[in-house]
C-alpha cells in the first residue's frame, strides 16, 4: 500500500479528535502497527530507504528524549510530593504546640480570674475612696 492511497484529512481529524496524552499513545501505537503491516521496501527506493532510516533514528532519539523528560518531570513530581507532605507535618506540629500552649495559658488566666472574683465577692467591702482608684 503507498504512502499516496492514505487518507491524510481523515488522519488529520482522528487527531484532533483526541485529548489526552494516553489516547495520543493509544492512536500512536495503532499507526505503528499499522506502519509495521506495510512492506515499504518494496516501494522504496534506495534513496528513500535510507531517509526511512534516518527518520527511525530522529524517531528513537525524539523518543529516548520524550521517556527522559517524563521520568524527569516524575521525579521532581514525587521530590515535591514528599517536601510537601514533610511541610505539611511540621506545621501540624507546630501548631499543635501553639495550641496547648494557648490551652494553658488560657487555663490559668481563667484560674487568675476566678481566684480574683471569688477575693472580691468573699464579702470584703471596699471604701468608696478605694473604689474610686
Amino acid at each position: 500500500m503507498p504512502t499516496a492511497s492514505l487518507n491524510w484529512s481523515t488522519l488529520k481529524k482522528e487527531f484532533s479528535k483526541i485529548g489526552s496524552v494516553d489516547d495520543v499513545k493509544v492512536e500512536f501505537q495503532k499507526l505503528v502497527k499499522e506502519v509495521n503491516k506495510l512492506d515499504l521496501n518494496s516501494y522504496l527506493s534506495p534513496q528513500a530507504k535510507k531517509r526511512l532510516h534516518v527518520l527511525e533514528g530522529r524517531y528513537q532519539k525524539f523518543m529516548t528524549s520524550v521517556n527522559r523528560t517524563q521520568r524527569d518531570f516524575d521525579r521532581e513530581f514525587e521530590r515535591l510530593i514528599r517536601l510537601l507532605k514533610q511541610r505539611r507535618s511540621e506545621v501540624e506540629t507546630a501548631f499543635g504546640a501553639y495550641k496547648t500552649k494557648a490551652t494553658k495559658q488560657h487555663k490559668t488566666a481563667k484560674k487568675k480570674v476566678a481566684k480574683k472574683s471569688k477575693r472580691a465577692s468573699a464579702g470584703r467591702k471596699t471604701t468608696k475612696r478605694k473604689a474610686r482608684r
